[in-house]
């Protein structure tokens, strides 16, 4: 009996009941979500949404440059030294902000051309690739900062910010497909990831100063190399293939 008390007492025990509870709730989530959008959308809504997801999938690796499996290796291996850290947080904060504003810019002024490509002929949609342009930042830094969450080693926090994330998705999306349909869909599917970096940013605030930390004469080029092989990878296994996915799939509404 004390061996099993023991056991339960343990980190890794609670961060693997907390991680399976975040697992069964994401599952039970989906389904929900699946169902209020089989119910107010309709087939040919859910298509929309499966094609715009693809479309954000390849967007968030863009707006990341695949850095993310990078960063928890590095703010792992330099958790310890202040300056380091600093240098790996400022060099990446600098290149996903230039990045970011640099799609958000694109992506407005070509809202049309997306929207052709993505929904087909439903020029109704537009409005959704605008608003996308306003909160792409925040999908890049949201997952910037779960990423050094992680290599910090607080595994229980990044567990919570996915918990937390899945709910914010769920009500964002109830909400707005039984409000608007389908173009609540959409718009929930842009606008939860962006209130989800409120989450983010609160949790990494809480284990470093990040705004203390961020200085332009830290940026880093030697950062960036290592970094590049992520991003490499990133380009290889995801962006061709979710866009593939994304343009092939636009003759289902044309």
């Amino acid at each position: 009996m004390n061996f099993y008390r023991k056991i339960i007492k343990t980190n890794l025990f609670k961060i693997t009941s907390l991680n399976s509870l975040s697992v069964a709730l994401k599952i039970g989530i989906g389904f929900i979500t699946s169902k209020v959008l089989a119910i107010f959308v309709w087939p040919s809504g859910m298509a929309l949404v499966g094609n715009l997801r693809n479309f954000l999938t390849s967007l968030e690796n863009i707006s990341t440059l695949g850095f993310q499996n990078g960063i928890v290796k590095y703010a792992s291996e330099n958790e310890k030294s202040k300056s380091e850290l600093q240098k790996i947080v400022s060099t990446v904060f600098i290149s996903l902000l230039f990045i970011a504003l640099l799609l958000s810019g694109i992506l407005f002024f070509t809202a049309s051309y997306w929207n052709q490509n993505i929904f087909g002929n439903n020029t109704e949609y537009l409005t959704v690739f605008k608003v996308l342009a306003f909160v792409l930042p925040t999908y890049g830094f949201s997952i910037f900062f779960i990423a050094v969450i992680n290599g910090l080693g607080k595994f229980k926090k990044v567990i919570w910010i996915n918990i937390i994330g899945n709910i914010i998705g769920l009500l964002t999306s109830v909400f707005l497909i039984m409000q608007f349909k389908t173009i609540g869909a959409l718009m929930s599917i842009v606008i939860a990831p962006a209130l989800l970096f409120l989450v983010t940013f609160y949790m990494i605030q809480k284990e470093i100063q990040f705004f203390q930390m961020i200085r332009f004469h830290l940026f880093d080029f030697q950062v960036l190399k290592n970094l590049s092989s992520y991003t490499l990878m990133m380009v290889v296994s995801s962006v061709f293939g979710s866009f593939c996915i994304a343009f092939n799939s636009k003759s289902y509404y044309s």
